[in-house]
């Protein structure tokens, strides 16, 4: 936690997070976990128009809303954006800090004293921002994210591993593995 004045407020700046693989990931692995209640359903159908043939058009009706893909409903790339900002600590030290998503709470201005909670990036020596208190009102302000754009490089890694052993599964089940 660091106690100080912020003594510069930059304008927003956006970062793009590009989404395109995550989705792609998301819509195969969606597909292959509905693989089988999909042909479960559809053997459903088929004997029921045997046995009914009233209601043979109706169950090959059940499958749904069909040709609707998953990553159709979310974007590509989103836009985060970020306050950059300087703290003069209260001793003496200066910090560039940042803020990392939409401001909730409250707003941060030039004079304002504060105390702040995040961690220094190491490579970049920035403090980044989890938290900031302003001292004089008590009101909290925190950077919102949307979580689809929270770790996208561990959200890929992921959700490759979880397609990998579905992929596999489904092959041993085939026998083919």
């Amino acid at each position: 936690m660091v106690s100080g004045t912020v003594v510069d407020v930059s304008p927003e700046r956006y970062d793009t997070v590009r989404l395109g693989m995550n989705n792609a990931l998301a819509g195969t692995t969606v597909g292959l976990l509905t693989m089988i209640p999909k042909a479960i359903g559809m053997a459903v159908a088929i004997v029921l128009s045997l046995f009914a043939p009233r209601l043979g058009g109706a169950a090959m009706g059940m499958r749904g809303r069909g040709g609707r893909r998953y990553q159709d409903d979310r974007p590509d790339e989103l836009r985060v954006p970020g306050t950059p900002f300087v703290l003069d600590g209260d001793d003496g030290t200066s910090f560039d800090c940042y803020l990392r998503g939409e401001m909730r709470g409250g707003a941060i201005r030039l004079g304002d004293r504060v105390e702040v909670r995040g961690r220094i990036d190491p490579r970049s020596r920035v403090l980044q921002v989890g938290e900031l208190v302003n001292a004089r009102t008590g009101a909290t302000t925190r950077g919102y994210v949307d979580p689809s754009a929270r770790m996208p490089g561990v959200r890929l890694a992921v959700q490759a591993v979880v397609l990998l052993v579905l992929v596999l599964a489904l092959l041993t089940m085939c026998g083919m593995v």
